[in-house]
């Protein structure tokens, strides 16, 4: 069994926001980081996109977010 930790040992230094955490990997149709999700048509599933491949998404019959999520970098 783990050790239980003390209440409060963590810092707010030690503490990463969980907007810095939260990423939706690599864009699918290069290497950049994806900014936004774009659903398919169908409803089977998504992909991570990047600002640039909007119209590859459109083109695989996604259907990309309109804004981007700001709290994902």
């Amino acid at each position: 069994m783990a050790p239980k930790q003390e209440e409060g040992s963590f810092t707010e230094e030690d503490r990463t926001p969980v907007e810095e955490m939260t990423t939706l990997g690599q864009c699918r149709y290069c290497e950049n980081d994806a900014k936004r999700m774009a659903p398919h048509k169908d409803g089977t599933g998504w992909v991570a996109i990047c600002d640039e491949h909007e119209k590859e998404a459109r083109d695989d019959d996604f259907v990309p977010e309109k804004d981007a999520d700001p709290s994902v970098s």
